[in-house]
C-alpha cells in the first residue's frame, strides 16, 4: 500500500478516483505544476492526514475528500473558484479550514459529518448555503453569516450548536 506521494513537477493533472482507497496514503504533497484534480481524486483515503493544494488549481471536484476521516489539515489555495459538493464529507478529524475569499456557494453536504469542525471562516462573498452543508458539524458553535447571503437551503445547519452572527448586529 501506498503511505506517501510526492508528485513529481512534470504532472499536470490528477484525474478521476486516481487515488481513491488508497487506504494507506498519509501524506500527498502536490506540486503547482498540478492546474486539474478530477471528482473522488482522494476519496475513501482513511489515513490521509494532511495535504497542500497547487496554487494554480481552480476547482475541487466532487467528493475529492469524501470520507478522509483522519484528514486534519489541509490549505486551500486562493486561486480555488468552485468545490464540489460532498468534497469534505465525513471528514471527521478536520478541526479548521480557511476558504477562498471567492467561494460564493457553500455545496451540498461540503462538511457533512465533519464532527470536529470548530473553526470555518465564511467567505465574505458566499450567496448560498446548500443543504446538509453543514450537518451534523456539533463542534462548530460560532459562524459569521455574510450579507451578501441570499438563500440557506433544507438541514443545512441541522445538528450543529452554532451561534451565528451577521455585520448588521
Amino acid at each position: 500500500e501506498i503511505e506517501k506521494v510526492d508528485i513529481p513537477v512534470s504532472v499536470n493533472k490528477i484525474g478521476k478516483y486516481a487515488f481513491m482507497h488508497c487506504k494507506e496514503l498519509s501524506a500527498i504533497l502536490i506540486p503547482d505544476s498540478v492546474t486539474f484534480i478530477g471528482e473522488c481524486a482522494f476519496k475513501e483515503c482513511f489515513n490521509l492526514k494532511t495535504v497542500s493544494l497547487p496554487n494554480n488549481l481552480s476547482k475541487l471536484g466532487k467528493e475529492t475528500f469524501f470520507f478522509c476521516e483522519n484528514l486534519e489539515s489541509i490549505i486551500i489555495p486562493s486561486s480555488i473558484q468552485s468545490i464540489g459538493e460532498y468534497c469534505f464529507y465525513s471528514c471527521s478529524k478536520l478541526q479548521s479550514i480557511d476558504l477562498p475569499d471567492s467561494i460564493e456557494i457553500i455545496e451540498k453536504g461540503l462538511f457533512k459529518g465533519c464532527f470536529s469542525l470548530s473553526r470555518f471562516n465564511m467567505p465574505p462573498k458566499v450567496t448560498h448555503i446548500r443543504e446538509t452543508a453543514f450537518l451534523g458539524c456539533t463542534s462548530l458553535l460560532h459562524l459569521f453569516l455574510p450579507e451578501s447571503l441570499a438563500s440557506i437551503e433544507e438541514t443545512a445547519f441541522a445538528g450543529c450548536k452554532c451561534d451565528f452572527e451577521n455585520n448588521t448586529t
